[in-house]
């Protein structure tokens, strides 16, 4: 059966599990250390009286409503809209996990193909003389 979480628990809950970087930071040496994970799910589960699958479930539901947050506060910036325009979120918890996750979720830079292939194009042409 799976138990409540109000609100406070929530936000008490995600003050708690960021101290455990290795949890939600994909960059964190300790990601991959499966011992390690199932100590910090195994001690929050004491702390706040849940199993650990429970815990596991919460973290993974957290991330992904953050996630699907940022997602639409950056669609609404590209679509042009103006600043007050650009999606709030009114998720309780939005500014609470944001606080620590903001710099884990960020689009990497991306390279321009047609750029690269007009570079590599006019090598090989140089290569064999044609230019």
């Amino acid at each position: 059966m799976v138990s409540e979480w109000n609100d406070e628990l929530v936000l008490t809950f995600i003050d708690e599990f960021k101290s455990y970087r290795y949890l939600w930071d994909l960059k964190d040496t300790d990601r991959k250390s499966k011992n390690k994970k199932n100590d910090a799910y195994h001690k929050l589960g004491l702390q706040f009286k849940k199993p650990k699958e429970e815990i596991k479930k919460k973290i993974n539901n957290l991330i992904q409503s953050y996630r699907g947050y940022r997602r639409k506060i950056k669609t609404t910036k590209v679509s042009g809209a103006g600043k007050k325009d650009v999606f709030k979120p009114s998720w309780f918890a939005f500014d609470a996990i944001h606080t620590f996750m903001q710099d884990v979720y960020t689009p990497h830079g991306t390279i321009d193909t047609m750029v690269s292939v007009i570079i590599v194009n006019y090598s090989v042409a140089k290569i064999i003389n044609l230019i």
